[in-house]
């Protein structure tokens, strides 16, 4: 269980995130040695090794988006979540969901950019069997350049038992091409216009979702619910209560300033593949979103009792971070950091 932060390169960041979490136990292995950063395409696979989990995500380097009307483009790393995996042709079979963690936008057509790849961006990242949580904040390139979250949590404890997984990730960014442009191919809820991905995964170019529980839930499933096409989301209190069906933000946390507590809630995630029911089925428990000068400042660290996969409550420690884009887009959320 550790806490990082370095500034690295694109292709350093994929190398990270998937030895850091093979490095946890024996619960992820290499996925396929033969897809690495070095080859094509460029990134790294992550398998859930355990009988009857067994789950494969694929974080690769891409260049995807274009809108029908202005071509905008977003450079970073789609992230590919399988229930099978293709040993023969290295790539994800079964189910197949698609994510990404953006790094920058620009208008420029959807091809490979060797300057892209060397890019670089700082992360704060915590890791373990269970969690991968992770911020970035883009170094200034001159166009669209983004912050992100990308969370990934295997919660043994549901509400119920909704026939999935024990699997939850959820994504959220401000500031990159694709998902600013304002044109209808320019939205979560749709696969994207171009990519660089390599051929033989042009069955893999779905819609990107901003959550997924595979594979009952991936959402939104549509662009007409998608609610981060103007740049403006910050995790607004009781956020998707009204036409947006990914995890609810029921509030942002806070610093008392008459006991100095913090009060905070976690974000609410779904069993519904629909967008009807939003059906409560699980709390995600590696973040928290944080109303910006409420009493926190940037690097405060925040003490929780948590309750995590049916254990009795301990403290987490949760770090707050208000990482902001060089074109103005912020996140102001708190990240696990901690057990004390």
């Amino acid at each position: 269980m550790t806490f990082e932060t370095a500034t690295v390169n694109v292709l350093e960041l994929i190398d990270a995130l998937a030895n850091r979490m093979i490095s946890t136990g024996t619960k992820w292995i290499d996925g396929d040695a033969t897809i690495t950063t070095a080859g094509s395409p460029r990134g790294r696979v992550l398998k859930y090794d355990v009988a009857g989990q067994n789950l494969w995500i694929s974080f690769c380097a891409a260049n995807w988006g274009g809108a029908y009307s202005n071509n905008l483009t977003t450079r970073g790393i789609l992230v590919l979540i399988s229930s099978g995996w293709d040993a023969a042709n290295h790539r994800p079979s079964g189910s197949v969901e698609v994510m990404q963690l953006p790094v920058y936008g620009n208008i420029a057509v959807s091809t490979w950019d060797e300057a892209y790849a060397n890019h670089v961006l700082q992360y704060w990242l915590w890791y373990e069997e269970d969690i991968l949580v992770i911020l970035t904040q883009t170094a200034s390139t001159g166009v669209a350049d983004s912050v992100n979250l990308f969370a990934l949590e295997h919660n043994t404890v549901k509400e119920y038992d909704d026939g999935g997984s024990n699997f939850f990730f959820y994504q959220t960014c401000q500031h990159v091409g694709y998902i600013s442009g304002a044109s209808e191919a320019s939205s979560y809820g749709k696969g994207p216009y171009q990519w660089s991905m390599p051929s033989g995964w042009s069955a893999f170019n779905l819609p990107i979702r901003k959550y997924v529980h595979p594979f009952v839930s991936a959402l939104p499933v549509s662009r007409r619910n998608n609610f981060s096409i103007s740049g403006s989301d910050n995790f607004a209190d009781g956020q998707d209560l009204n036409g947006v069906s990914c995890a609810i933000m029921p509030a942002r946390g806070r610093k008392s300033v008459a006991n100095g507590k913090v009060y905070m809630a976690f974000p609410v995630v779904f069993s519904d593949p629909t967008e009807t029911y939003r059906n409560p089925v699980a709390t995600m428990k590696s973040f928290f979103p944080v109303d910006v000068g409420q009493g926190l400042a940037d690097g405060d660290l925040i003490n929780i009792p948590v309750s995590w996969n049916g254990a009795p409550a301990e403290t987490w420690q949760y770090i707050y971070k208000r990482i902001v884009s060089p074109d103005g887009g912020e996140l102001t959320v708190a990240i696990k950091y901690a057990e004390v």
